[in-house]
């Protein structure tokens, strides 16, 4: 059969059973949008490359820490304290470690002589943050590790507050009151979105003037250790030589000791590190993901089988038809192949067609619950983050596989019968 001649068909069926088709199609489309959506929100877009976060792919993070002694059960534990954080950062075969706040902080902002205030978020950062981190400078420049050490109150802030507090005037080298400090703007960078939680903020100033320095510690505190390889394959290497780095504290700490917690995470263990005295269960948490992945799939996967073979079921007949004036076996059941086909890329068409639009005006419908709620902080996800062609491929082929299997077993089991028996089957 040519295609215009099939695509006509296929339209007449449409117009024939216009319930059926309709949903159908609609159910094709519902399955590899909820498919896609939530592998977006789950998998690509936490875990891909987003601006300023394009080497995650090379990155370990160590961001809890849990003190324990040898001479009671006594446990503790927290985000990262700066002593530890040092030592760790001290590692020579990684290309750069850097140490930071686990998470911006609010601070109160407001321009040296002017009444308006309002509060931004702020994260310390040490200056090897600027390399690990791709950050697009529209002017100035990022603070030095001298600037750290010698605790200058410099700070780097984003396009959004830069406007907000200047205008149309260069933010370099004016003064803000941050924290009712004055302090000196050395940089304009791009906005970071807030779902980049472990990097967004508002504005990045020396880790040794933030406000949390007063509770740096020695293992706990409050800050997070990124260190960057100069290839993944670099990972064991990297983990051998900080066992032998932090073996060696533990025999100056003792009796404590640090546990690891199979720390260094590569990036989808450390999303999923929530506490500091637990590591997460990544094998409980691909099943549960994958689980629920496929269960979304079958919801509306489930009602496509039942609506494709109720609408094979109707055309029995026809086939029937088909077979008493010479079709053969292969010729019906190549017929709804193709006829199954054509559903499933109409459907498909119209899934990607939602997404795309889901994609550009409804983000934060989809996104922003996954987000850090940061004030001032833009929400934004590239198209690329969220619309994975490998992914919706999957879910197209799957989607196919369920109508064709829908279609061509009622019709298989028509072809072996009788052909009296088809033309008699009521509809």
């Amino acid at each position: 059969m040519k295609i215009s001649g099939f695509i006509r068909q296929t339209w007449r069926l449409l117009r024939e059973s216009p319930v059926l088709g309709f949903v159908s199609i609609f159910g094709t489309a519902l399955a590899i949008g909820l498919v896609t959506i939530t592998f977006a929100s789950q998998r690509l877009i936490p875990e891909g490359n987003m601006y300023p976060a394009y080497k995650r792919s090379r990155m370990l993070y160590y961001k809890k820490s849990q003190e324990k002694s040898t001479e009671n059960e006594q446990t503790s534990s927290s985000s990262v304290g700066l002593k530890l954080a040092q030592r760790i950062a001290g590692l020579t075969t990684p290309e750069c470690v850097s140490i930071s706040e686990g998470y911006a902080d609010s601070y109160p902002f407001r321009r040296a002589g002017e009444q308006r205030e309002l509060t931004r978020f702020v994260l310390g950062t040490d200056a090897n943050f600027w390399q690990v981190y791709d950050f697009d400078f529209v002017s100035g420049h990022p603070f030095t590790a001298e600037d750290v050490e010698a605790a200058n109150r410099v700070i780097i802030i984003d396009e959004p507050t830069a406007h907000t507090f200047f205008g149309n005037e260069s933010a370099i080298g004016q003064e803000l009151l941050v924290g009712f400090k004055p302090t000196r703007v050395i940089g304009v960078v791009k906005p970071v979105s807030s779902f980049i939680s472990a990097v967004a903020a508002n504005a990045w100033m020396p880790y040794s003037v933030a406000k949390s320095f007063m509770y740096a510690g020695e293992l706990r505190g409050p800050y997070k250790v990124e260190i960057l390889a100069y290839k993944a394959s670099d990972f064991p290497k990297i983990r051998k030589e900080l066992d032998e780095v932090l073996s060696r504290y533990d025999a100056e700490l003792a009796p404590r000791y640090i546990s690891r917690m199979d720390q260094p995470d590569e990036l989808r263990a450390s999303l999923a590190r929530v506490w500091s005295n637990v590591g997460p269960d990544m094998k409980q948490i691909n099943r549960e993901f994958y689980v629920s992945l496929i269960l979304l799939f079958l919801i509306p996967g489930i009602n496509l089988i039942v609506i494709s073979h109720a609408r094979m079921r109707r055309r029995l007949q026809e086939l029937g038809v088909r077979k008493a004036f010479g079709a053969t076996t292969s010729d019906l059941l190549w017929q709804v192949f193709q006829e199954s086909l054509v559903y499933t890329m109409v459907g498909a068409i119209l899934g990607i067609v939602l997404l795309l639009i889901a994609a550009y005006s409804m983000q934060s419908m989809f996104f922003e619950s996954f987000a850090s709620d940061m004030d001032g902080v833009v929400f934004s996800i590239p198209l690329s983050s969220i619309l994975s062609w490998r992914v919706v491929l999957a879910a197209v082929l799957c989607s196919f596989l369920l109508n064709v299997s829908a279609m061509l077993i009622p019709a298989w089991q028509m072809a072996r019968r009788d052909i009296v028996y088809s033309l008699s089957i009521k509809r």
